[in-house]
């Protein structure tokens, strides 16, 4: 839920940027939210090998909860991706 406010927050911003003032506020918001998808996925990485190491019995079930991990942790890394060229962006703006 915080993750869809922050970007219903942030598309207001985007929209009426000025080149200076908003650049920054959306260079340091897109660079927040890629250090907090970092750690998530960090944290699910940690969670992807505890459940590989309890998987068994559950080799009839799909999604398994490995899958369901990996899953998110490749979500978490596609959005921190996705945050980091936005900050580049933003940045670079500030620099030209």
């Amino acid at each position: 839920m915080k993750t869809f406010l922050a970007v219903i927050l942030a598309i207001p911003m985007i929209c009426i940027a000025q080149p200076t003032s908003q650049d920054v506020k959306l260079a340091i918001h897109y660079q927040q939210q890629k250090e907090k998808y970092s750690q998530e996925a960090a944290i699910e990485k940690i969670e992807i090998a505890r459940r590989e190491s309890i998987n068994a019995g559950l080799v009839h079930k799909y999604p398994t909860p490995v899958d369901s991990a990996k899953n998110l942790y490749n979500w978490y890394v596609y959005k921190m991706n996705e945050a980091d060229k936005k900050a580049i962006y933003y940045n670079n703006l500030l620099n030209k």
